[in-house]
């Protein structure tokens, strides 16, 4: 039966003064005394032969084997140019990459507000008809239509507000995920991250954050260090999920238009990069690098995109959608009762400073839930669908930049007990509620300025 390892093998690992191979090597015939004194003697040789610790002669004896290896099997000959390699000269480049990356998501999020924009108007449309005929056929004085009418109202946004755009927008995503963009952001973006003081990796939590923040929350395990798990955690839930970006463009882009909708962004990149930078310098640490597999460009398979867009929009279907018609039901007959009262004024506090109408306070709560129910709560709470004809243009944007930057939903705050534990996460979101309250009362401030 072969020795394992093999004597020659651990005889090497000696002479490189591998201690790990010196405990192996006891109890096999020679005493530890007799052992050191042979293998300092053959250390002492070769140093004499070669002038070189024996660790250097063995490395470049290892070295020289394996190129003489290699040159006894391999033909080396002129590689061929392939036009993956042009693309990534132009993809990759410290300079044009980024710009090739800007034109890449500006044309993303301008098909998604154009898509989205076609039917939205159109169904909103229906459903109103639709509350219309309930009020002809209905008792309207009675809860049982306040709560129809919720239903109806939470069904509209979820049909005509939220699909419109968060379908193009996982489609999209599922698109440049196969064809093998997206994790070239990562490599273009390793640069920024270590400028923010964090591992390269900490790049692929935040992208996986604009599609959804649990699994960008989840992500952040293949960080080595806690430090650098909560300051990715804590971004990844700054950038505009998909929930998020739904509200975005169904209130600033439908109503504002898309230069809007894409200030809202930009500022969001501001805030994540000064985020990082005060993070990084109130817990300093020095980050490794990064190894990334960067795939080859490739066609992707409708197949596999559907299913891709699927998985990911089945959680709209099977939880978010249930809860936005039921909220909204639930909403309508709090309003019904009278009870929004109490609970709004014991947010006029938060909704006085930023400006926002004092029936904006409950919708907030809701958005905890699910961002979407943020937005189709304030249609319900405002009893209307054309929010413009009820709130001003400066507090639309408001309102959709407190939506965007303050607390996590309920999902993603579970997540961050999990991966970073109750203190961690009850900081991150006290710091996510001030940062949110800055940036809104910041954004009125410049507003009422201009």
């Amino acid at each position: 039966m072969t020795e394992f390892p093999p004597a020659r093998f651990r005889a090497l690992q000696l002479f490189e003064t591998d201690p790990q191979a010196a405990r192996d090597s006891e109890g096999k015939g020679l005493e530890d005394d007799e052992l050191e004194m042979l293998v300092k003697r053959a250390q002492a040789e070769i140093v004499a032969r070669l002038a070189q610790p024996p660790d250097a002669v063995l490395s470049a004896a290892r070295h020289a084997a394996c190129l003489t290896l290699f040159e006894r099997v391999a033909r080396v000959a002129r590689p061929r140019a392939d036009w993956r390699e042009y693309v990534d000269r132009v993809a990759l480049h410290p300079v044009w990459g980024y710009l090739v990356l800007a034109g890449i998501f500006l044309g993303f999020f301008r098909l998604i507000f154009d898509v989205g924009q076609i039917g939205e108007s159109h169904i909103l449309t229906f459903f109103d008809g639709l509350v219309a005929m309930l009020g002809r056929h209905m008792n309207t004085h009675l809860a049982v239509f306040a709560a129809t009418k919720g239903a109806v109202l939470g069904t509209a946004g979820a049909v005509a507000i939220v699909l419109p755009y968060l379908l193009p927008f996982l489609v999209g995503l599922a698109v440049l995920e196969d064809v093998g963009y997206l994790a070239r952001v990562g490599y273009l973006m390793d640069a920024a991250m270590h400028r923010l003081g964090l591992h390269g990796t900490a790049t692929l939590p935040v992208l996986v954050g604009y599609g959804c923040s649990v699994p960008a929350v989840m992500a952040t395990r293949i960080l080595s260090t806690r430090r650098d798990r909560f300051i990715a955690a804590f971004l990844a839930v700054l950038v505009p999920c998909s929930a998020r970006m739904t509200v975005i463009f169904a209130l600033v882009g439908f109503y504002l238009g898309p230069n809007y909708a894409l200030g809202v962004y930009v500022l969001n990149l501001g805030v994540v990069a000064v985020a990082g930078h005060v993070l990084a310098w109130l817990w300093p640490e020095v980050s490794p690098g990064m190894l990334m597999e960067v795939p080859a460009y490739r066609v992707p398979a409708p197949g596999v995109v559907a299913l891709k867009t699927w998985w990911r929009l089945r959680e709209f279907v099977l939880v978010a959608l249930p809860l936005l018609v039921a909220g909204s039901a639930i909403l309508s007959l709090v309003d019904f009762y009278g009870w929004e009262n109490a609970i709004n004024a014991a947010l006029s506090p938060i909704t006085a400073l930023l400006g926002l109408p004092r029936a904006v306070g409950l919708t907030l709560i809701f958005g905890v839930l699910r961002k979407e129910l943020s937005m189709l709560m304030l249609m319900q709470a405002l009893g209307t669908t054309h929010v413009l004809g009820v709130m001003t243009a400066a507090q639309i944007v408001i309102f959709t930049l407190f939506v965007t930057f303050y607390l996590p939903c309920v999902a993603t705050l579970a997540a961050m007990m999990r991966e970073l534990g109750w203190r961690l996460t009850l900081a991150a979101s006290g710091a996510l509620l001030v940062l949110a309250l800055v940036v809104s009362v910041g954004a009125r401030a410049a507003l009422w300025l201009g």
